[in-house]
């Protein structure tokens, strides 16, 4: 009985398992190519940085800071209902 239901679900688990490994990879290498410049741009533009340049700084610093506290927002508004 469980031999019929077993094999399936196993292959349907490895499927799922390989297509979970590929999206995480997929983005932690988006992830990493975008945010190391980012955060070396962010380095030297800062006060005292070599690149010194305060105004371009706070721009993209603010920008970075949006977007990095965007999923937290998107979780707080999914959790409503629920309270």
């Amino acid at each position: 009985m469980f031999s019929n239901f077993t094999q399936p679900m196993l292959e349907l688990f490895a499927s799922s398992l390989w297509e979970t490994i590929v999206m995480v990879g997929i983005s932690g290498l988006v992830g990493a190519l975008m945010g190391v410049p980012l955060g070396v741009y962010l380095r030297l533009t800062d006060a005292g940085g070599v690149l010194q340049n305060v105004a371009a700084n706070r721009v993209v610093g603010g920008i970075v800071n949006a977007l990095r506290s965007t999923p937290f927002i998107i979780l707080l508004v999914a959790i409503i209902p629920l309270t």
